[in-house]
């Protein structure tokens, strides 16, 4: 059911599904990695960390992206890309956490990664419009030649547009994400 392994009485009871919730995270990999959405605890399985294990094991997500703005600014996150993401029920449950008033905590359920559709959208004339999807597929580098295949193809074949958006799209959820 969830996309890790959580220990028992995780996630907490106060935790609510999101609904249409639109969030931030920063990622390392653009277009984001599999392993850009694992928690702490399955990023380094041995380092004792100074919370509960069950905050070991969720997503950092803010619903400003301000918040991740600053947050690259620190030397451990030089370099990251921040994504956007719609949540809804079917990607887990979310609590508000930490001093900040702009921290989600986000549990993830299987699944929601492996449905992931990226769109190329273009502004052009006050309008978008979709150049090119591509479903996710089981081989992360059969996926990336294919994205980035269509971002060349794309680029080359709109000269007169800019492209703004690249948007990643799950069935069971929406997720947006501007080009850094």
């Amino acid at each position: 059911m969830w996309f890790e392994k959580l220990p028992e009485n995780c996630p907490p009871n106060d935790a609510i599904n999101p609904i249409d919730f639109l969030c931030f995270r920063l990622v390392a990999h653009n277009p984001p990695f599999e392993e850009d959405y694992f928690s702490q605890r399955e990023i380094y399985p041995e380092k004792k960390f100074h919370v509960n294990e069950c905050r070991a094991r969720y997503l950092s997500v803010f619903n400003e992206k301000s918040e991740c703005e600053n947050i690259k600014k620190l030397p451990p996150h030089r370099g990251k890309h921040i994504v956007a993401l719609r949540l809804v029920p079917e990607c887990g449950v979310i609590k508000k956490t930490g001093r900040s008033t702009v921290h989600f905590s986000w549990w993830v359920l299987s699944g929601f990664l492996s449905h992931l559709i990226f769109e190329l959208k273009f502004h052009r004339n006050d309008a978008w419009f979709t150049h090119a999807t591509i479903r996710n597929s089981a081989s992360t580098k059969d996926f990336r030649e294919s994205f980035w295949f269509l971002l060349q193809t794309a680029l080359k074949s709109s000269a007169n547009a800019s492209l703004a958006m690249m948007c990643l799209k799950s069935e069971k959820a929406k997720v947006f994400r501007p080009l850094t």
